[in-house]
């Protein structure tokens, strides 16, 4: 064999090689994409499952304290415990056994789990708010939070309530109707591109799942 057909048949090597190294990375971001899909068409789901859970967790802590099985509720008292002074003067008893939160983080848990579920019912016909109207819903809990914290005044049961619930909507309000618009373009903009590969057969089209 001389040098110049073994120059060849190397270079011939570097090529092939050199594409199928493209090809396995095409793959790897074609998958990648695929699955930035899935999320853009399914955040809000994972986003109120979590809620929803957090909620449920809430009430089986208490549920396992008084069923004798506090050790497997410590875990749940100690992460909401991060973020909730935990007092249990203005905490929820359930089964004679104090939750895991406050009164007001409760309301805003749960009134966060609740306006998730009706967003999602509503299908993007929820417009996105203007930041004075935000302000406006959240300086309740702010001022009855506030005013507890420096003297003023004691909360009650059902002021932390309101103000927590009241927030927690706002909170969504706030949001959600920008994490849809956001994961819709991502949506169109990643459609957009498969359509454009399957029509040059260099990837599957994407499935509506």
């Amino acid at each position: 064999m001389d040098q110049s057909t073994a120059t060849a048949r190397g270079d011939a090597l570097g090529a092939a090689s050199a594409a199928s190294q493209t090809s396995s990375g095409a793959r790897v971001i074609i998958a990648l994409d695929r699955g930035i899909y899935w999320v853009a068409r399914h955040w809000l789901f994972a986003v109120n499952l979590v809620f929803c859970a957090h909620v449920a967790s809430l009430l089986l802590a208490s549920a396992l304290v008084a069923w004798g099985h506090a050790g497997l509720a410590r875990p749940i008292y100690g992460f909401n415990g991060l973020f909730c002074h935990q007092r249990d003067d203005h905490s929820f008893a359930l089964l004679g056994e104090k939750m895991p939160c406050c009164e007001r983080c409760a309301a805003i848990y749960g009134s966060i789990a609740l306006a998730g579920l009706l967003f999602a019912f509503a299908n993007g016909h929820v417009r996105a708010p203007r930041i004075s109207e935000v302000a406006l819903l959240s300086l309740p809990l702010v001022v009855d939070g506030g005013a507890q914290l420096i003297g003023l005044w004691e909360s009650t049961t059902a002021t932390r309530v309101m103000t927590g619930a009241i927030f927690g909507i706002a909170m969504c309000w706030l949001l959600l109707p920008y994490l849809d618009t956001g994961f819709a373009r991502m949506r169109r903009q990643i459609e957009t591109l498969f359509a454009r590969l399957a029509a040059e057969g260099r990837a599957r089209p994407l499935r509506g799942t």
